[in-house]
């Protein structure tokens, strides 16, 4: 299907539960471990959009943040990190960043910073830098 929705179904019967018209390439989703949150990654978007990654409220699909990747470039996925408070993201322009999006308060309570002001950090490693033996991070704080 192209009509780029992001689509709930109830799996014991196929019911549809909730569907969100996203207007992207959908490329990824990430349940938040311990929160009822979802990101999505998207790839082309449409003429004007340049959200690249967006976190959703469950069950209201209230978008709580969204935010920008880089100029210019398409998420192709992401993975969450062992911890759960982390992604991982390759663009098209051949890097790997990484954002830190969940955080637990105390008392195993879990709280989003998206909710706040996403404080991920864009880490750049370029892959001619690789082959040539030199590691150069480009740090930079999404606001």
């Amino acid at each position: 299907m192209h009509d780029k929705k992001i689509r709930f179904y109830n799996t014991s019967n196929g019911t549809l539960l909730k569907s969100l018209d996203v207007d992207a390439q959908i490329t990824t989703l990430i349940w938040s471990p311990r929160t009822t949150e979802i990101l999505a990654t998207f790839g082309y978007t449409a003429p004007g959009t340049r959200t690249k990654c967006a976190v959703y409220a469950y069950p209201s699909l209230q978008c709580l943040f969204a935010f920008e990747v880089a100029d210019e470039i398409r998420a192709l996925y992401a993975v969450v990190s062992p911890s759960g408070h982390d992604i991982c993201l390759a663009g098209s322009d051949e890097c790997v960043r990484f954002y830190h999006i969940w955080e637990e308060l105390g008392g195993g309570r879990e709280t989003s910073p998206v909710r706040e002001i996403a404080r991920g950090v864009d880490t750049q490693l370029l892959p001619e830098q690789i082959r040539r033996g030199r590691r150069r991070f480009g740090l930079s704080v999404i606001r």
